[in-house]
């Protein structure tokens, strides 16, 4: 039977020297028989383990047996884990021996470590970030939380266990937390929640974040929650939203100034129109009486068109349009469209007709005429009226 199962057995005298082995137990000291037959068990132990197993074998002849978790290293010199259960042999009140069973436990020692190592790892983080963790069972009792957590609360982590929000918070708060558990174990679903709170008179924002906890079968076994402030945003958002409305209300009352502002320079233009029909065109109509010769009169009638056309469309249109425009060439544009000729206009500056010409070249190429027949008069004609 010993030969056949797959637990070592080993038998052992009353001094600790080997007198039996199974071949599983071979198989985990990587030895044949004459390796190990013979030997004191306590030698083929780590190093570091070998007093606690001395300490035990002694206890073993006042019929003590022991189950212990320990090191050997093997003939090629790995480190294994054992697990070993050692039972006394006695005969008549004497100690004669013991027999017990090896399991190679090495996979689950390793995994075991990577677990504890893993666990370390994820406490360091837990611990150390600045929101609020915390697990609940199904009953919405602590299971666990991290510092931040607890130090809010004013209690050490560890006190926290079995507690539940009623021992900490209002009743009326403490209800609806654990509303708030019991709806997400039962819908089985993440909720996200942006809350105002008052603490110590300050407005205070917690966005938590609450997940159903389940078990490797997949069944809910509690909840688990994240705490995080977030007033500094919600103050943030405030305050843009408070500066986009003023910035709303700004615009508002600038539309509403350019509004009245247009109207004043309508009324204005209308103001300066009458005032010229009114004050400036009857003594211009009583120099039309006198003998004037024609250089006067072509000057007088400019003068008369010009004062008319100060708040007309076109001037206007033509100044804000074509701001590139000179004096000169708006002069000229605006005895073109009155059907003066390059002659005229000439005689009129008293300049020659080819600097005439070189002016109407140049109002052509800024109005985009150059290379089209349009007529320049009838465009400014046209031009007047938008």
């Amino acid at each position: 039977m010993a030969e056949s199962i797959n637990d070592a057995i080993f038998e052992i005298d009353h001094q600790g020297m080997v007198l039996r082995l199974s071949p599983t137990g071979k198989d985990i000291w990587s030895g044949d028989q004459e390796d190990i037959i013979g030997k004191n068990f306590i030698e083929l132990v780590h190093p570091d383990d070998r007093g606690l197993l001395t300490q035990r074998f002694l206890e073993l002849s006042t019929g003590v047996e022991y189950s212990l978790i320990y090191r050997i290293k093997n003939k090629s010199g790995e480190i294994r884990w054992v697990r070993t259960r050692t039972r006394p042999r006695i005969e008549n009140g004497v100690f004669i021996g013991a027999i017990g069973t090896l399991i190679d436990v090495t996979a689950q020692k390793q995994l075991e470590e990577e677990l504890r190592e893993n666990e370390i790892k994820f406490r360091a983080i837990v611990e150390n970030i600045p929101q609020k963790i915390f697990i609940k069972d199904r009953g919405s009792r602590y299971v666990s939380v991290n510092e931040n957590f607890a130090n809010d609360l004013g209690i050490r982590p560890g006190e926290v266990r079995g507690k539940s929000d009623y021992d900490f918070f209002p009743k009326e708060l403490a209800e609806k937390y654990r509303a708030d558990d019991q709806r997400i174990m039962h819908t089985n679903r993440t909720e996200h929640l942006d809350e105002k709170y008052i603490q110590d008179g300050y407005e205070v924002w917690i966005h938590t974040v609450k997940a159903p906890v389940q078990d490797e079968q997949g069944e809910i076994t509690g909840v688990f929650g994240i705490f995080m402030d977030i007033t500094d945003r919600k103050r943030a958002e405030e305050a843009l939203a408070a500066e986009s409305h003023q910035l709303t209300e700004t615009n508002t009352a600038v539309r509403v100034l350019l509004q009245y502002r247009e109207k004043d320079q309508k009324k204005m233009g209308r103001k300066i129109l009458d005032n010229i029909q009114k004050l400036v065109l009857p003594h211009l109509e009583k120099l039309r009486s006198l003998k004037l010769n024609d250089v006067q009169a072509n000057c007088l009638d400019m003068i008369a068109v010009n004062l008319q056309q100060v708040t007309s469309p076109f001037l206007q249109n033509l100044t804000a349009c074509f701001a590139g425009f000179t004096p000169r060439e708006i002069q000229v544009a605006n005895m073109v469209r009155e059907g003066k000729t390059s002659k005229e206009i000439a005689h009129l500056f008293n300049s020659s007709i080819r600097s005439v010409e070189f002016h109407r070249d140049n109002i052509r190429k800024k109005l985009s005429l150059k290379q089209k027949k349009s007529n320049l008069r009838i465009f400014l004609m046209n031009f007047s009226n938008k």
